[in-house]
């Protein structure tokens, strides 16, 4: 039969109620780790509240997916040190090292006690607060030098790494990495350059003025470094005269003597570089400003001793209270001039007995043209100048002598000064 056009359509169904879907729980997801659907439990981590992520980690780790832990280990919240136990049990050591920071020494143990030290010794930048056990097990295995590349991983002082590490054999490595170990001490320091190290020493001296600077020194002369020394030597503190007399000895002299500001330097010194042939090096105003209880003869001595006595004539400046046979001596090798000009710098000097050492040694000339820069001459010597032809000379300075008579007129007149009338005495 034809449907009625004109009937109602009947009324639709009413649609069945949906299933309640039932909210995943953390037991799921563990329950998931044991049928295996790790991948799907890996690519919802971000979705799980941050306090399951533990949870899975060890469920993960029992089941034997620690694997996964590690690969996966940035998308892990909440890791922490039982985790890596659990995962250094379950024989994912060498991973733990790799992937984990701030690995303390209790975990760097037990990864050594299964054999890891290398592979420790290789990752220290990720260890903190490691002990002396630590770095006894790493040198065990020849890898001492790389402990001073990595000191801030080890809690233990720097003092004891450094005796550990220098008697194993690794002082180089202790000398190079030196700025790193802040804590040494002044008998460290000395069983370093013992060892063979100390150019990184010297280099840092400048920050640790609480070492014996002198000891470090004298030990670094004594073991055939000097220029250890002396190409640090402004980071050295409190230097003396034995150090100073010990770098002249290594043939550093000139040094020495260019750094009047870093050594005491006194008339020991100074009579050392002038043996040493460092006479030219002294001879200025502030080597002589900086030198304690000279003895002015002494040096002066010792100049002419060793054949330089040309360089004590230049320095006359810097000297006083010379003893006049000093004088004597400068005039014999011929520094007249240097003699005349600074005559004041002579004690006691008798200027006319001066003047018959300049005539004896053949300088009557530069007497001669010199005479005005003499006081009180006596007639000997205005006799021996009319006898070497310097009568004129004698007549333009009567007021440099004393004691003149006829007998002195008498041979000016002779000499051809005949007009001695303003000078009665004379005639």
């Amino acid at each position: 039969m034809a449907e009625n056009p004109f009937r109602p359509p009947s009324e639709p169904p009413a649609p069945l109620p949906k299933p309640e879907k039932k909210e995943e729980t953390l037991e799921d997801v563990l329950k998931m780790i044991e049928r295996k659907d790790t991948a799907l439990i890996i690519a919802q981590l971000p979705k799980y509240p941050i306090g399951w992520h533990k949870p899975i980690m060890l469920r993960l780790i029992e089941t034997g997916d620690g694997e996964l832990v590690v690969k996966n280990f940035n998308k892990f919240l909440g890791r922490d040190r039982e985790i890596v136990i659990k995962l250094i049990e379950a024989g994912h050591g060498r991973s733990v090292i790799a992937c984990f920071a701030n690995l303390d020494n209790e975990i760097a143990m037990r990864l050594i006690e299964l054999g890891l030290v290398d592979a420790v010794s290789r990752k220290l930048v990720n260890f903190k607060g490691l002990e002396k056990e630590v770095v006894s097990a790493i040198i065990k295995i020849g890898r001492g030098g790389i402990v001073s590349c990595n000191l801030e991983s080890f809690a233990a002082q720097d003092k004891d790494v450094a005796l550990m590490l220098i008697e194993a054999g690794f002082a180089d490595d202790v000398d190079k990495n030196i700025y790193k170990f802040k804590g040494l001490d002044t008998e460290t320091a000395l069983k370093l350059i013992d060892a063979g190290g100390g150019v990184g020493l010297a280099y840092s001296l400048n920050s640790r003025d609480f070492l014996d600077h002198k000891l470090i020194a004298l030990k670094l002369i004594e073991v055939g470094k000097p220029q250890c020394v002396m190409s640090n030597l402004m980071n050295f503190r409190g230097l003396d005269k034995e150090v100073a007399l010990k770098l002249i000895d290594c043939g550093y002299s000139y040094e020495v003597a260019r750094h009047v500001e870093t050594f005491p330097i006194d008339n020991e010194i100074t009579l050392k570089l002038i043996e040493k042939g460092c006479g030219g090096a002294v001879s200025n105003s502030i080597y002589f400003s900086k030198i304690k209880d000279i003895d002015y003869n002494e040096v002066a001595r010792k100049f002419i001793e060793v054949d330089a006595s040309n360089t004590l004539a230049v320095s006359l400046e810097f000297f006083n209270d010379l003893d006049p046979e000093i004088a004597y001596k400068l005039v014999e090798k011929g520094h007249v001039d240097q003699v005349i000009d600074y005559r004041h710098k002579f004690k006691n000097l008798d200027q006319s007995k001066l003047a018959m050492e300049l005539s004896d040694c053949g300088h009557n000339a530069q007497l001669a043209s010199n005479l005005g820069k003499f006081e009180g001459l006596n007639r000997e010597v205005a006799l021996e100048l009319i006898d070497y032809d310097h009568a004129q000379e004698v007549f333009d300075h009567l007021d440099k002598f004393q004691g003149l008579d006829a007998g002195v007129g008498l041979c000016l007149k002779y000499a051809g000064q005949a007009d001695l009338s303003e000078h009665p005495e004379l005639m």
